[in-house]
């Protein structure tokens, strides 16, 4: 719990968002490990308030997911952010998926086998060694980037929102560049504009007229 609610029995949203922080730490554990365990309310809260301890970063919990975790953790209530705040976080946190290109069995690192999928958590491009967990084994380890190949995205960042009361885009992309795509994603062409298709219940508004 966030020390307002061990220390004087209050709960309020600010509190969920610091459990919520410390859920999400025990799916990056697995549930194997129990926050705090051992501890007494008065331990924690010297942990916490004196001594500024939080939990530690899971193996497998990326540094970007862990600093917000970190924020939510806040001892001030105000200082941490709003779930709607979170979600745009979480969103952006997403760990980037490639595919490998080539093997990699070398000892201490992450086993990999051409055609694998990796979802990388920690990675900078001037680094050799990167981070992340293979799909085919589950296992997490570093590995040399070199074995991957480029990134693929999500597909939906690549779709326009459709025009207000029709379902018109302004383009549509397969988010690598290579793939099939048509329009353009910050304009919508006249053709398309001047030949709407209506929603349905602009149909029905029309048949009523």
């Amino acid at each position: 719990c966030a020390p307002e609610s061990l220390r004087r029995q209050e709960f309020s949203s600010s509190t969920d968002v610091w459990m919520f922080a410390v859920t999400v730490w025990e799916i990056f554990t697995f549930g194997i490990e129990n926050p705090w365990s051992g501890l007494s309310v008065q331990e924690i809260l010297k942990a916490l308030e004196e001594r500024s301890e939080r939990l530690q970063c899971p193996e497998i919990c990326p540094p970007s997911i862990y600093s917000l975790l970190l924020l939510c953790w806040s001892l001030n209530p105000n200082d941490r952010p709003k779930f709607s705040k979170i979600n745009s976080r979480l969103n952006q946190c997403r760990p980037i998926q490639y595919r490998v290109t080539r093997d990699n069995k070398q000892i201490n690192q992450l086993t990999l086998l051409r055609g694998d999928t990796i979802s990388v958590f920690d990675s900078c491009v001037d680094q050799p060694i990167w981070k992340g967990q293979n799909h085919r084994t589950q296992k997490v380890g570093f590995f040399p980037r070199i074995c991957l190949s480029s990134i693929t995205t999500n597909t939906n960042e690549k779709i326009s929102w459709p025009v207000k009361g029709s379902f018109i885009h302004t383009g549509h992309s397969d988010g690598t560049g290579q793939g099939p795509s048509w329009g353009k994603i910050d304009r919508i062409d006249e053709t398309i504009l001047s030949n709407p298709i209506v929603t349905p219940a602009d149909s029905n508004e029309r048949d009523e007229n």
